[in-house]
């Protein structure tokens, strides 16, 4: 695989979570796994953030054939069962051929406009998306290489749709800087490899200038105003995130802990990602175009003030029985099995299962990281 290709592919990723165009990532995209159409849209089918080549045909599709869509149906059991697709699937993995072949779907909308060949994901940010990659019956089967190659994009392509989110942007969204940044209650600090800080917002500053904040940013023996987390296994954590990002990772969340935990200093839900272009520009020093090498952004908010979040949206989010969801949306702020056995006057066995399947159902380690989830989950 070449990596520079798959840079590009990144690059126009973030560029367009932050207000870019994702029709010319969608155009790069269908390059790079050799697709001559795709889509990504939320599975409900609309709005849409792609669909190439545009034509009357998507109109068509959000009026009739994504209700008889044979992938779509297929796709919308595996996003509510499955906590992820590894690898994307192939559409005859979705649908055999021989049945597709004899649906209406295939008949009056794929065969007339070249449809044939599907490869596809499901990305599971604030509601589950799909992306969908065609190509005619001449150019055959997305091969084994290009699913390698949508598979190693995966990673960057959900990190820029959470940050897409994270951000309040869309697809006609006005260009980010700093006012746009200092507007947000969210905490966020532009930092390099060696976690200088090249830009924070008014959030982020005034976190950090809390004594006993998880965060600090300060400058050591008159360097440069670096980010640091007060606990050293924290800080290591942080460093090693950052460090995922400058070599091209996605990056992930750690929780960072406050020096105590009494209200006014609660842990911190982190999240390291490859900072958008057009977020990063507006940082002293960063005046090139496309995702800058070796910077990072860092969203920062603290657990104590996430939102409750109703029991439908995580039934929605990670294909949460009800009863599950009412479980997780009761763990938070350290209420532990027991408090929730109590309260809703069931046995403290029947919670903890309920408690193991959520953790396995939104990949979560413990209940501490799915604290952590649910708080970058609700972060606005």
């Amino acid at each position: 695989m070449d990596e520079n290709d798959l840079a590009e592919v990144v690059a126009a990723a973030y560029e367009a979570a932050a207000g870019g165009s994702w029709i010319d990532f969608g155009t790069l995209l269908g390059r790079f796994v050799g697709a001559q159409a795709s889509s990504l849209r939320l599975l409900g089918g609309s709005p849409n953030l792609i669909a190439l080549p545009q034509s009357s045909m998507e109109q068509a599709y959000l009026n009739y054939y994504r209700h008889i869509d044979p992938y779509r149906s297929r796709a919308a059991v595996n996003a509510v069962t499955l906590p992820r697709i590894d690898p994307p699937p192939l559409g005859q993995e979705l649908v055999p051929t021989e049945e597709f072949r004899r649906t209406e779907y295939y008949n009056d909308y794929v065969r007339p406009h070249g449809q044939h060949h599907m490869l596809g994901a499901i990305l599971k940010v604030s509601e589950p998306m799909t992306l969908g990659l065609h190509r005619n019956d001449a150019a055959g089967p997305f091969t084994d290489l290009e699913r390698a190659r949508l598979q190693a994009l995966m990673p960057h392509l959900q990190r820029a749709l959470q940050l897409r989110r994270r951000l309040a942007f869309d697809a006609t969204a006005a260009i980010a800087g700093r006012a746009a940044l200092d507007a947000l209650s969210l905490c966020v600090i532009v930092v390099d490899a060696s976690l200088q800080v090249l830009h924070a917002n008014a959030a982020a500053a005034t976190l950090c200038a809390t004594v006993k904040a998880g965060l600090r940013m300060a400058k050591a023996g008159g360097g440069p105003l670096r980010l640091s987390a007060r606990h050293r296994n924290d800080n290591d954590a942080l460093a090693r995130l950052v460090t995922n990002v400058v070599r091209g990772g996605p990056g992930g969340a750690v929780r960072v802990r406050a020096v105590d935990e009494v209200p006014d200093h609660a842990s911190l839900a982190v999240l390291v990602s490859p900072a958008p272009a057009r977020l990063a520009t507006a940082a002293p020093g960063l005046a090139e175009p496309g995702l800058p090498p070796g910077v990072a952004m860092v969203l920062a908010r603290q657990l104590a003030q996430t939102a409750r979040i109703a029991p439908d949206l995580l039934c929605d989010l990670y294909g949460l029985t009800r009863a599950e969801a009412s479980v997780a949306a009761s763990l938070v702020g350290g209420v532990t099995a027991e408090d929730v056995a109590r309260t809703r006057r069931v046995s403290l066995g029947t919670v903890r299962t309920q408690v193991r399947t959520v953790l396995r159902k939104t990949n979560a380690a413990n209940l501490r990281d799915f604290e952590r989830i649910l708080a970058l989950v609700s972060a606005a």
